[in-house]
Formats: C-alpha cells, structure tokens, sequence
C-alpha cells in the first residue's frame, strides 16, 4: 500500500500542476480576447458618438445635390436629425457591455469555477452587440458589430474549455 500511495500522490500532484499551468494558460488567453473585445467596444462608441454628425453632413449633401431651387426648412430637418440620433442611440447598450466585460474580469481573475457563468456572460454579450448592430445605421459601426461577434465567438470557443 504505501508504494501506491506514494504513487497516487505523485500522479495527483502532476495533475494538480497540469491543471494550473492549463488554467493559467486559458486566464491569459481569455484576457487577451476579452481586451479586444473591449477595444471593439470603445472603437464603437467612438463611432456611435459620430453617426449624427456624419447622417446630417450626408443630408446636407443630398439637399445640395438637388439644387438651388429647394427650400430646406431647418426646422424638419433638426426634427429628423434628433429622431435619427434618438433611434441609432447604442449608448445604454455600449454601458451594459463594458459591465459585462468587467464581469468577466473578475471571473477569469477569481478562484471559483466560472465557465458557466462566463458562457452567460458571452450570451449577453450577444445579445448587447446584436441591438447595436440592429441600431446601426452607419456602415463602420456595422462592421465593428460584425468583428465583435467574430472575436466573441472565438472567445465562446475556448470558454467551453473552462470549468
């Protein structure tokens, strides 16, 4: 007995160590993925912030290709601007998203089992993203929707390998 027990012991404690050298291997790759998905974010609000400004150059640019003879009423169109700027507005989407990533900070940096509770975190990431997209009336900020979800679904994949 004391052969096999000395062997047992040795043949956990390589396990134990495997398991913490894995582990640390996920926490660092999951916390480079997690920092793009945070620069995506902060590259959408950026662009979020400017889609109003750029729909109103683009109408002024409509109205003076249909020439001198048009009368713009300034008054519709601060009308239409407020609706377009009230209809694309993502910013409580982009707070909850950065929340979630901070979430998901303190799990990876914690000490229980947190792949479920991280794999929640990814579906509400989604969820978050996809109205962001859903609001998205401007094509930069479409593809920066389009590349979050990549890198989500890539951070989804290795989560599955967490306990």
């Amino acid at each position: 007995w004391p052969l096999v027990q000395r062997a047992a012991g040795a043949a956990l404690d390589a396990l134990r160590r495997m398991r913490a050298r894995e582990g640390g291997a996920l926490a660092r790759d999951l916390r480079r993925r997690f920092k793009a998905l945070r620069v995506l974010r902060a590259r959408a609000a950026r662009r979020a912030a400017r889609a109003p400004a750029d729909y109103r150059d683009a109408l002024a640019r409509r109205l003076a290709r249909l020439g001198e003879g048009v009368a713009a009423d300034s008054a519709l169109l601060a009308r239409e601007l407020v609706v377009f700027a009230d209809r694309t507005d993502v910013s409580e989407e982009l707070t909850r998203l950065e929340s979630h990533l901070d979430q998901a900070e303190t799990l990876i940096t914690g000490d229980a089992a947190a792949g479920r509770a991280l794999d929640f975190l990814c579906q509400e990431l989604l969820r978050e993203i996809n109205t962001v997209g859903s609001k998205a009336n401007d094509a930069p900020l479409a593809a920066l929707v389009v590349a979050f979800k990549s890198q989500l679904e890539a951070v989804r994949e290795q989560i599955q390998n967490v306990e």
